[in-house]
């Protein structure tokens, strides 16, 4: 009985993600100009957003390289990376996803703590590749995300490397137009480019179409959510694992795949 309760309860909580993630994200919906109109009200001055983007390739799927680019006039118009954000090689058997969002603290914690040991213990060797995707739960990480995006190849890593460690600094800030802009500027990014990013409405549609995407492929409902896939088979685990689930789950697909279980070494505290 208790298990049917959990059930119900967690159908109950997708769905509602889902009915608020059309009702505010999606592209064609009319809530999605407030939207941006909220986004704007963090800045005092968003002139550089009146620089058009043109999207080259607006409507790929998840899966294909999507950016968004112009003409180059002024190194201050916002150029948008939109392609997947992999960490290890194509080659490794096993992919992890990581769907995250700026503002959440467990994501934070994980992304800090946990996805450094993971990269040195499975993703150098070529065990295991990192997937992150973006998948903002209010505006803020939104806002976040989008200049996040707006940097290209290992750029766009160590930015999400700030913001994850600077999360209280910028997520609680009265002034999020000086936070952000700080961080920005200290990875060699203008404050016009910062605002030109952050309030781009064609940035702000491709990023909430992948968000719904991720919804309905992987009935993603919280953060993080941790997608695994390899050796023909997928799991989800919603919350962020302990090393040990972490481990014994690589270790679960590994041994689907005839693959003899490495040791792996302790969680240090």
């Amino acid at each position: 009985m208790r298990n049917m309760s959990k059930m119900v309860f967690r159908r109950l909580a997708f769905i509602g993600v889902l009915f608020v993630s059309f009702a505010l994200f999606s592209p064609v919906s009319a809530a999605e100009g407030g939207f941006l109109d909220k986004i704007k009200s963090f800045f005092s001055k968003s002139e550089p957003a009146a620089v058009e983007t043109k999207a080259e390739e607006a409507s790929a799927p998840v899966e294909t390289k999507s950016v968004l680019k112009q003409n180059t006039h002024s190194p201050d118009e916002p150029t948008f990376d939109f392609s997947e954000k992999k960490i290890g090689s194509d080659d490794a058997p096993i992919k992890v996803i990581i769907f995250t969002s700026l503002t959440c603290g467990h994501c934070a914690h994980f992304h800090t703590h946990m996805l450094p040991k993971i990269i040195d213990t499975y993703v150098k060797n070529g065990r295991v590749q990192v997937i992150l995707a973006d998948f903002p739960l209010e505006n803020r990480a939104m806002t976040g995300s989008l200049v996040a995006h707006c940097f290209e190849g290992d750029d766009y890593f160590k930015f999400m490397d700030l913001l994850f460690a600077k999360q209280n600094q910028w997520m609680m800030s009265p002034n999020l137009q000086e936070s952000l802009s700080e961080l920005a500027q200290s990875m060699g990014m203008s404050e016009a480019k910062m605002l030109a990013c952050a309030t781009n409405e064609m940035a702000l549609k491709t990023l909430s179409r992948k968000r719904n995407i991720y919804i309905m492929k992987y009935r993603i409902g919280a953060t993080p959510t941790l997608y695994f896939q390899g050796y023909g088979k997928s799991e989800k685990v919603e919350g962020a694992p302990s090393w040990k689930d972490f481990a014994d789950k690589i270790a679960s697909f590994e041994k689907e795949g005839g693959k003899k279980t490495q040791k792996v070494p302790a969680e240090t505290p």
